[in-house]
C-alpha cells in the first residue's frame, strides 16, 4: 500500500532530476505491510462501524462481475491484479520515498484521517 500522493512526490523529484534516475526503477512502499482484514479493522476504528473484508472465491467473484455485466478481459485483468499476489511472497518494506523526497511515506492512518468524509 502506498497513498497516491507519494507516489506523485516521487514522480515530481524523478521528472525535475531525470539525471539521478536514469536507468533506475524502485519499488515504492509505505513504512506498514497491512492485510485487507486488518484494514477493514483500521476502517471500522476509523469511522465508528463494523468493516468487513469477505474474499470471494475467483469463480463467484468472476460470475459476480459478469452479472454485473463487466466485460471477461476486465474481470480477468482484476482477477490477475487482486489474487495473484496472494501467491507470492510478501514484499518488503523500502525507503525509496524517503530517499527521494525527504520524507517519510503517509502511513494508512493518515490516508483514514484525511478522507475520512469521503469515507463516509
Amino acid at each position: 500500500m502506498i497513498d497516491v500522493e507519494d507516489i506523485g512526490l516521487v514522480t515530481a523529484k524523478v521528472l525535475i532530476e531525470p539525471g539521478k534516475h536514469e536507468n533506475k526503477s524502485y519499488e515504492l512502499t509505505n513504512n506498514q505491510i497491512l492485510t485487507f482484514t486488518e484494514i477493514a479493522r483500521k476502517l471500522s476504528e476509523v469511522l465508528g462501524k463494523e468493516i468487513e473484508f469477505i474474499s470471494p472465491g475467483i469463480l463467484r467473484f468472476y460470475l459476480s462481475k459478469r452479472r454485473e455485466g463487466m466485460s471477461n478481459m476486465f474481470i480477468f485483468v482484476m482477477i490477475m491484479l487482486h489474487y495473484f499476489p496472494r501467491f507470492q511472497k510478501t514484499p518488503e518494506i523500502t525507503d525509496w520515498v524517503k530517499i527521494i523526497t525527504g520524507r517519510e511515506p503517509k502511513m494508512f492512518a493518515e490516508f483514514d484521517e484525511e478522507n475520512i468524509e469521503e469515507l463516509q
